[in-house]
């Protein structure tokens, strides 16, 4: 079991509140307001912010930040390996290219959308009942 959502590399530390609930693990972005949210456009791309847990305030990966907490959070660089979320419904394989699903997690990419991550490995969340899970994601490029 994994217990923190930066495995492998470091990118740059930051903090801000949220403007709404974030799990550890999410693609996150700032607001106008400087406060930082899940990222909401699907298939849309930014820069790689990826919500970390917080041990400072006794947070494990499994805490979710509330409105208005102070939310760490990682700037990931390309190749970091990040714990990030897997949308429930998806079936992606190791080195699948992921998108931004709209809601703070990742899906399988479609079309020509930006790629935020690369699965490191397979996970099937297609069956009934299946929930977001986290996977290992290799930080892509931002375009």
């Amino acid at each position: 079991m994994r217990n923190t959502i930066k495995l492998k590399g470091d990118g740059r530390y930051e903090e801000a509140n949220a403007s709404g609930v974030i799990t550890p693990g999410q693609f996150i972005k700032v607001d106008a307001d400087k406060k930082v949210l899940r990222h909401a456009t699907v298939g849309g791309g930014g820069e790689r912010l990826f919500a970390i847990e917080d041990p400072f305030q006794g947070r494990t990966i499994d805490d979710n930040y509330a409105v208005d907490d102070l939310v760490r959070y990682e700037a990931a660089v390309p190749g970091q390996e990040i714990l990030a979320i897997l949308d429930a419904g998806e079936n992606v394989v190791a080195g699948a290219a992921l998108q931004s699903a709209g809601n703070g997690n990742l899906e399988a990419r479609t079309s020509t959308n930006e790629i935020v991550a690369y699965a490191m490995e397979p996970l099937n969340l297609s069956g009934s009942g299946a929930v977001a899970t986290r996977i290992a994601v290799r930080v892509a490029n931002t375009h």
